[in-house]
């Protein structure tokens, strides 16, 4: 079995845009379509839920009821059930053959979904904690840094999108290897990262097979 579709997770999909994780999710994904794979965003956005086909690209977009949150800990919680429903039915309804996540965020429902599933994830971050904030040290942060490292090692693959954060990814959770620098804008760096989508998919069907 070859690389057919693709889901991706993110918090954000144009419209709505909040930094550069929507450009770079809408980006992955019409590269994705130009290369004949069924591709799907489920993404969150409490303004515009339900389903759409944008330029071949089926997005689904989830909201929760909560609309105030004390904090992203609280909202990571609350939303990532949507995520995982609005994926799953996805999954059962036609098949999915690798899931890409962005940021932590959207990997802690990717982890589940990995598991339930039993298939490949791919984990993209555009910057991690350490390189955010000024304080480290704190509940929140210190927090936000342990659900990075679990989504990250997860990660059959992770990503980075500047040098940078690939090399704080290496020196704060441990990852060496399994670190590639996709720069979403560079049609290299895309088809590198079509390499490592096929090659996960056929080392998933050969543990299959096997």
């Amino acid at each position: 079995m070859t690389l057919k579709r693709v889901l991706i997770l993110t918090t954000e999909y144009p419209p709505r845009t909040i930094g550069e994780v929507a450009a770079s999710a809408q980006v992955l994904s019409k590269r994705m379509v130009r290369e004949g794979i069924l591709t799907s965003v489920v993404t969150f956005d409490d303004w515009r839920p339900g389903q759409t086909v944008e330029e071949g690209v089926r997005v689904c977009r989830v909201t929760t009821h909560v609309r105030t949150f004390y904090s992203i800990l609280t909202w990571g919680p609350l939303v990532a059930p949507e995520f995982v429903r609005a994926s799953s039915e996805i999954i059962r309804g036609e098949g999915v053959d690798l899931i890409h996540s962005f940021e932590w965020t959207t990997g802690i429902p990717a982890m589940t979904l990995k598991t339930i599933h039993n298939l490949p994830l791919v984990c993209t971050f555009h910057t991690i904690e350490a390189q955010r904030t000024a304080s480290k040290d704190s509940p929140l942060s210190q927090s936000i840094s342990f659900l990075e490292r679990e989504v990250a090692r997860a990660g059959d693959a992770v990503t980075a999108t500047n040098e940078i954060t690939a090399q704080m990814l290496s020196a704060e959770y441990g990852l060496h290897d399994n670190v590639h620098v996709i720069r979403f804008g560079v049609e290299g760096d895309l088809m590198k990262l079509l390499s490592i989508y096929r090659k996960l998919v056929e080392c998933r069907n050969e543990d299959i097979d096997g």
